[in-house]
Formats: structure tokens, C-alpha cells, sequence
């Protein structure tokens, strides 16, 4: 997840310019001139999430993902499994609702 600031409008207009560093030589880069990310900064940020990561967020209530968390490293299987099995028991009632709605507005 990426995390994307509106920086303010300023005068002179802020430039950016990407520097590529060699694999095992990030210990040399100079970090001093970064301002530190303030609680000001994420309150006027926005969590933008790729498009091919999109599909796969899910917000869980706090308690729910605890609970599942609990049941062991491979929770996000177990809820996977879950969805799933609810889905196999509601199969029936699914079409059974297309069928009402269908009925109600095509009638005989």
C-alpha cells in the first residue's frame, strides 16, 4: 500500500528528480535533509492502493480479524474457507431471490 500527499502550492514550484541506488549501498544514502512524517502529514494524506492489489482489500471489523488472527498463522485461509462455505450454503437462496425479484417484475 502506497501512501500519496497533496503537498501545498509553493513559490518557487517544488522539483523531483529520482536517484537510483546500487543494491547494498542504501546504508551510504543521506536521509538529514527528509523532514520527519508528522501526524499532520497522514491526516492530509490518502491511502491510494494499486489497482491490481485493489480487489483483494477487505475491511474487517477490529474484532472479527482478531478473532480469526487467534486461530493461527493461517487466518487469512480460515477466512477465505469461511466465505466460502457460506457462499456453498447460500447458493439456493441466491437464485431463490434472482427468482422472486424476476417474478415480481416480469409477472403471469
Amino acid at each position: 500500500m502506497f501512501f500519496y500527499h497533496t503537498l501545498a502550492q509553493s513559490s518557487p514550484p517544488l522539483g523531483f528528480r529520482l536517484v537510483v541506488t546500487p543494491p547494498g549501498l542504501e546504508e551510504n544514502i543521506d536521509y538529514s535533509d527528509i523532514p520527519p512524517l508528522t501526524d499532520e502529514f497522514f491526516e492530509r494524506s490518502t491511502l491510494r492502493i494499486p489497482a491490481d492489489q485493489a480487489h483483494n482489500f477487505v475491511q474487517l471489523a477490529r474484532d472479527v480479524k482478531q478473532w480469526f488472527q487467534a486461530q493461527g498463522e493461517q487466518y487469512k485461509t480460515l477466512i477465505n474457507n469461511v466465505l466460502r462455505q457460506y457462499r456453498e450454503n447460500n447458493k439456493t437462496q441466491h437464485i431463490d431471490r434472482t427468482f422472486e425479484k424476476f417474478d415480481r417484475q416480469f409477472p403471469t
